[in-house]
């Protein structure tokens, strides 16, 4: 029998394969390599884009920060104006209220009548004056009850004094005004 050595063209064949793995080992790794640079690429694309948004809101919220900030420091002056206004109008009203009230202890003060105190606390008004009879201070309670300006008067003190020959009579009116 002859003996035929196989064992050189198994030692190319052998080769062969090795280098068709090699190759095709290095075009998987390229192929690998290229997708992955591709994702890398593509990711960061995506991260760029949303950095742009992120960028872009960041620079509206800036924005409207500081419209905000404008804001509040017009409505602070709207408030201080407010109230300042306010205590103008409040000052004017009493300024009216003072005016209402000497225009109705005028038209209710009888021609025998003198007022010598008034004075207010709040919407309490006490008067001290002099009259010359009882009949007068019932006439200027009467009128200062239909002034629609007062509560009811109330009489809180009555007193009578010799000045001469002549009695006065001394009373202390306490009233309420009327808001």
């Amino acid at each position: 029998m002859v003996r035929i050595n196989l064992l050189p063209w198994r030692e190319q064949a052998r080769k062969a394969k090795r280098i068709r793995f090699g190759i095709l080992l290095g075009i998987f790794l390229l192929f690998t390599l290229f997708i992955i640079i591709c994702a890398h690429i593509y990711v960061d694309s995506l991260i760029a884009a949303q950095q742009e948004r992120l960028d872009y809101l960041q620079s509206e919220i800036d924005l409207e920060q500081g419209t905000l900030g404008t804001l509040k420091v017009e409505n602070k002056k709207k408030l201080s104006l407010e109230s300042q206004l306010g205590f103008v109008m409040n000052l004017r009203a009493r300024g009216l209220q003072a005016i209402h009230l000497f225009d109705a202890l005028t038209n209710s003060i009888p021609s025998a009548l003198t007022l010598e105190k008034i004075e207010r606390q709040g919407n309490i008004i006490n008067l001290t004056g002099k009259a010359q009879s009882d009949m007068e201070i019932t006439l200027f309670m009467k009128n200062l009850f239909n002034q629609h300006y007062f509560n009811q008067p109330v009489l809180t003190d009555i007193s009578t004094r010799k000045n001469g020959n002549v009695e006065e009579r001394y009373f202390h009116l306490k009233l309420v005004q009327q808001e």
